[in-house]
């Protein structure tokens, strides 16, 4: 009677020893605390070799297409409605993960994303394998013809574009110019004679331009963004609105062409005309 009382203890002894560490929300937390200190350290600690992501846009990026991205200023990591699935060294997360990041211009940017992460136990630590992000249809801000879903680029896109204008209402020329991507692409027109082409001579153009000119008093606010996002590049049309102190109000209509450089989007084309009153 020995023989199978000590072929059970054996049993649970060995099942004892490839239990795995439950992974809970409070596991999921302690990473959001990682990528929210140091985002660059996180990727190259916790992300596997075979690390696979899927954006939002469908485009296929592996561990190390992610660590050759700039660095990340995280304010705030959180998830909704989150859902723990594990199986073993295997657990997948599904839910609502929002993100509070630094813009371009040092302003907070919100963004949401729908998604599935995939983590595995290895050498004692749990390691990201494998994730695939989904943007949220949400409805245009009330006043704003907004259209389509506002994920993540598109409210990063919307930081540059306004990060631009207002730097060249406060007729800082350096911050203006940070927005374009340092390119012979570049190119700008309006309703001015010329087109300036290539980084260079932009750039100049707006120190020039910008240094002969008083800050203005207007407040700017924009309307009718559209967005056609594909990979790594973006068209957007917007329409941006000046109201003076006195009341007078003036338009701008906008097209933008801007292309993502790491983790940061940057604009190739800026095209701009007033709007006219009908008549």
């Amino acid at each position: 009677m020995k023989t199978p009382f000590l072929l059970l203890a054996g049993l649970l002894i060995s099942t004892a020893s490839f239990a795995q560490p439950a992974f809970t929300l409070a596991t999921l937390n302690e990473m959001g605390e990682e990528y929210k200190t140091d985002s660059k350290a996180f990727f190259t600690s916790r992300l596997s070799d075979d690390f696979r992501y899927t954006t939002t846009k469908g485009v296929y990026q592996t561990r190390k297409d992610i660590i050759a991205g700039d660095p990340q200023k995280i304010l705030k990591t959180e998830y909704a409605e989150p859902v723990i699935f594990q199986s073993g060294n295997l657990a997948v997360v599904s839910g609502i993960h929002k993100v509070e990041r630094v813009g371009p211009d040092g302003s907070p940017v919100m963004g949401q994303v729908a998604c599935t992460y995939t983590f595995q136990r290895r050498q004692n630590k749990w390691m990201f394998v494998a994730s695939q992000q989904t943007a949220i249809a949400n409805p245009p801000a009330q006043g704003e013809g907004q259209a389509g879903s506002v994920g993540i680029d598109e409210a990063a896109i919307r930081t540059v574009l306004e990060g631009h204008t207002q730097a060249s209402m406060n007729r800082d020329a350096e911050k203006a110019v940070s927005y374009f991507a340092n390119s012979p692409n570049v190119a700008v027109t309006y309703d001015a004679p010329g087109y300036p082409r290539g980084y260079d001579v932009v750039a100049d153009g707006y120190r020039k331009l910008l240094g002969s000119m008083a800050k203005s008093d207007e407040k700017l606010s924009t309307s009718d963004y559209r967005y056609r996002i594909v990979g790594n590049t973006a068209f957007v049309t917007c329409r941006e609105i000046y109201t003076k102190p006195d009341g007078t109000v003036s338009a701008m209509h906008k097209a933008n062409y801007l292309e993502k450089e790491g983790s940061q989007w940057k604009m190739i084309g800026n095209f701009w005309m007033p709007e006219q009153k009908a008549k």
